[in-house]
C-alpha cells in the first residue's frame, strides 16, 4: 500500500510528504475530527483554544480581558475554534476568518498554511494567566496582529 492509499483510508492521519496536492489532502483531512467552530456571522478573527480553557470561566474572562478591554476587538468580531486534537497546518484553510489566533501549541507543522490566512501562535491561556513575560510575549504578538485588521 502506498502513501496516497494510506492517506485516502485513514484520512485522520496525516501524512506530509506525499504526491498528493494540498486540496486533496484537505479533502482527505475531517475536520470534525480536529476542531470544532462556533462562528458568528461578522467575526474577523477566530480564537482557537483547548476544550478545557474553552469552559474555564476565569480563563474565558481572562481572554476577554485580553482581546475585549486591552486590544480593543468587538466582542462580536470573535469566533472560536475548539481544538479536539493537534491538527495539520493544511486545516487552516477550513478557518472561517482570514486571521486565527492560537491560544496553545496545534500545529503538527507549519509547511502548509494557507497564504490567506494570517496565524498568530501564542501560549495557552493556562500558562500565561499567572506569567508576566509570557502575556507580555504574547500581547506584542497579538498586538502587531490585530493592528492589521
Amino acid at each position: 500500500m502506498n502513501l496516497k492509499e494510506l492517506a485516502l483510508l485513514y484520512s485522520e492521519i496525516y501524512i506530509a510528504e506525499t504526491d498528493l496536492v494540498s486540496s486533496q489532502v484537505l479533502s482527505d483531512v475531517r475536520p470534525e475530527n480536529y476542531v470544532i467552530f462556533k462562528t458568528k456571522p461578522n467575526s474577523k478573527l477566530t480564537v482557537y483554544l483547548k476544550p478545557e480553557e474553552y469552559k474555564d470561566k476565569n480563563l474565558t474572562e481572562f481572554l476577554k480581558k485580553i482581546l475585549v478591554n486591552g486590544l480593543k476587538v468587538a466582542p462580536e468580531k470573535v469566533s472560536f475554534a475548539i481544538v479536539k486534537n493537534p491538527f495539520p497546518s493544511i486545516l487552516l484553510a477550513k478557518n472561517p476568518n482570514s486571521v486565527a489566533i492560537l491560544f496553545g501549541d496545534f500545529l503538527l507543522e507549519q509547511d502548509n498554511i494557507p497564504s490567506e490566512t494570517v496565524v498568530c501562535q501564542v501560549f495557552a491561556l493556562s500558562e500565561m494567566i499567572n506569567d508576566e513575560t509570557k502575556k507580555r510575549t504574547a500581547w506584542n504578538k497579538m498586538k502587531e496582529i490585530l493592528d492589521k485588521l
